[in-house]
């Protein structure tokens, strides 16, 4: 019987170990996927701020068609465009109107950048919380298969 006992023993703290190290491993395994997730959400983020950019050189290029255009028909009035106290507030509130615009579509990108990145960190957060559960559970494991081993052996 003493030779069963040991078996049984040996056998319950290998499961232990064996399960301990499975929970580990699957730890590490969702801190890899939440870290990659995290990494695919940063990315996003640039790219929506790189696509706001353009967006906003876009803005600034038609603004600066709009304006050439404004010139052209005052010039074309025979009024000119300097001197002229109306065409300059048309020309100065296109200008004005423009860059917030610009400003407006930069701040967007950054915002939707920022969240990304926000979410970014939660995924960080939550596969080191992954690894840390499962070092508990591991642990819980081994544990528990050496007692099981000491138990078969009492």
């Amino acid at each position: 019987m003493a030779d069963l006992a040991t078996i049984a023993a040996v056998v319950s703290i290998a499961g232990g170990v064996v399960g301990g190290i499975g929970a580990l491993q699957q730890g590490q395994s969702e801190k890899e996927a939440n870290y990659m997730a995290a990494d695919q959400l940063e990315q996003q983020g640039r790219a929506e701020f790189a696509a706001a950019q353009r967006d906003a050189l876009e803005a600034k290029y038609q603004a600066d068609l709009v304006t050439s255009r404004q010139i052209a028909v005052a010039a074309a009035s025979g009024g000119g465009a300097r001197g002229v106290p109306t065409v300059m507030k048309i020309l100065d509130d296109t200008g004005s109107r423009a860059q917030q615009l610009e400003q407006s579509i930069i701040y967007k990108g950054l915002d939707t950048q920022q969240r990304y990145y926000a979410a970014a960190k939660v995924k960080r957060i939550s596969g080191d919380s992954s690894l840390i559960g499962a070092i508990y559970s591991g642990t819980g494991n081994v544990l528990g298969g050496v007692a099981g081993g000491i138990r078969s052996l009492t």
